[in-house]
């Protein structure tokens, strides 16, 4: 893990980012949209094992914090680039990332007769809430199209799951140790 995060990028906007079709959809580039039915595939299918994994007892005790963050373009209509835009992006993105981590809930919620989902998240479910953290970062952290500074709007609109260990910690205390 790099600098003890480790992170998974879902694209909201469209399926021109990053070759998937989003997990969540928004129509209206302002609205706060529900998670799309790719994206409740996608989640059913990737969660339960992605948490099954960061559970074992291998490393669930070295896992600080698991992020749910959300993001959005700069643009804001006529305020694109202001404060007030900023300010507006960041009720929207922390929408789009509480909007994903319910969805985790309903998919905990809905599981029940699915082995492999019922067991993780029924088993992993108070510890997961432990560490969860749901977060809207706002345009704070564009994506640009590659070699460029232009912002690909469509891929900074996205939600991301980031995993934040002790690894630093661990590091620190080796370093001292030598």
């Amino acid at each position: 893990m790099n600098g003890g995060q480790h992170e998974l990028t879902a694209c909201t906007g469209s399926n021109r980012c990053r070759g998937g079709s989003g997990i969540a959809n928004f129509t209206n580039h302002y609205d706060i949209g529900t998670v799309t039915k790719h994206g409740r595939k996608t989640l059913a299918e990737f969660f339960p094992e992605y948490i099954e994994v960061l559970a074992r007892k291998v490393y669930r005790n070295h896992i600080l914090d698991i992020r749910v963050e959300g993001h959005t373009s700069s643009e804001w209509g006529q305020h694109s680039g202001t404060d007030r835009s900023y300010f507006r992006n960041l009720t929207l993105s922390q929408a789009r990332a509480r909007e994903v981590a319910e969805y985790l809930r309903e998919v905990k919620e809905r599981s029940r007769g699915s082995q492999v989902i019922d067991r993780v998240l029924s088993m992993e479910w108070e510890w997961l809430k432990a560490r969860m953290t749901v977060t809207g970062l706002s345009s704070s952290k564009p994506v640009y199209f590659d070699g460029t500074w232009k912002e690909n709007k469509d891929c900074s609109r996205r939600v991301e799951f980031r995993v934040i260990t002790d690894s630093e910690d661990k590091l620190r205390r080796i370093l001292k140790s030598r």
